[in-house]
C-alpha cells in the first residue's frame, strides 16, 4: 500500500469507521441537540457565520471551513492561500450536506495527487501529507468533542 493509498483510506475511515467515525457519532443526533448550546459556551462570541459556540452545528461548520482551508492549502503550494469561508448550516441536514461536500472536495484533491506531490512544501513549510494527517487528527478531535457535546444535551435538567 503506498502512502498515498493509506492516507486516503484513513481519511475515509474518520467518517466512515462503524464506531470511531464523524458519522457514526453524528448518526443519531436531533435537531434540537444539534442547536444545543451548553451553559458553558454562552458567553462565547458568535463567529460570524458561524452556529452558536458548542454546538454540534458549530463544529459541522467549522470542519467544513476547514476542509476548504486545507483544500486552498494544496491548491495554492507553496503560495499563500485564499482565504475561505465557512459553509452554511442553517439546520442538521444542511450542516451534514455541506460538511460532507467540503470533505469530499479535500478529498478529491488528495486524490488526485501523485505520490511525489504528497511531499510538497506548501505556504508555512509543512508538506501536503502533513496537512492531510493533520486533518484526519483534526477529524478525531471534532467527533470527540461532538461525543461531549451530545452527552451534555442529554444529561441537561430540564
Amino acid at each position: 500500500m503506498t502512502s498515498k493509498e493509506e492516507l486516503l483510506a484513513e481519511f475515509d475511515e474518520a467518517w466512515s469507521h462503524p464506531w470511531e467515525s464523524l458519522g457514526a457519532i453524528l448518526k443519531d443526533v436531533s435537531e434540537e441537540e444539534a442547536w444545543y448550546q451548553h451553559k458553558i459556551y454562552a458567553k462565547e462570541e458568535r463567529e460570524e457565520g458561524h452556529s452558536p459556540s458548542g454546538t454540534i452545528l458549530w463544529h459541522l461548520v467549522h470542519l467544513g471551513q476547514c476542509y476548504r482551508w486545507y483544500r486552498s492549502w494544496i491548491s495554492s503550494r507553496p503560495n499563500k492561500p485564499s482565504e475561505v469561508l465557512p459553509p452554511e448550516a442553517t439546520s442538521l441536514a444542511e450542516g451534514i450536506v455541506n460538511v460532507k461536500l467540503c470533505r469530499d472536495e479535500l478529498r478529491d484533491c488528495l486524490s488526485s495527487l501523485s505520490e511525489e506531490q504528497l511531499n510538497e512544501k506548501l505556504y508555512g513549510g509543512k508538506t501536503v501529507i502533513d496537512l492531510a494527517r493533520a486533518s484526519v487528527r483534526h477529524d478525531a478531535w471534532h467527533g470527540g468533542q461532538i461525543a461531549v457535546a451530545k452527552r451534555l444535551y442529554r444529561m441537561r435538567e430540564k
